[in-house]
């Protein structure tokens, strides 16, 4: 058994990993309007899809920042940060293509 301290911890970091998937989960909800109900459900039965939800909170968020002050603007950083924010939604949008044209296919 985990000493109360620990316990509190994991739950702390669990909640703040749920969040930062909720979070991305929004956020490529917005970009993806056609594939909402999709990621809906995917982003709760499939943890890759989750993770990625995560991944792409923390890289358009870091994103955000690097935009936010235009004169200091380290412009690598920032076409590196939109690169992989793309490639994240291109990933989740392949899953969830993947997924349902499967589930299509024995549906008919």
């Amino acid at each position: 058994m985990l000493p109360q301290h620990n316990l509190r911890s994991l739950v702390t970091a669990v909640n703040s990993e749920a969040q930062l998937n909720r979070r991305g989960l929004l956020k490529l909800m917005l970009r993806m309007p056609e594939m909402r109900e999709h990621l809906k459900e995917l982003s709760a039965t499939n943890e890759s899809v989750a993770l990625l939800c995560g991944a792409f909170e923390d890289a358009s968020a870091i994103l955000e920042k690097l935009q936010m002050n235009p004169a200091e603007a380290n412009h690598s950083a920032i076409s590196e940060y939109r690169l992989i924010c793309s490639e994240i939604e291109s990933e989740v949008r392949s899953i969830c293509l993947h997924i349902y044209s499967r589930r299509k296919g024995k549906h008919s």
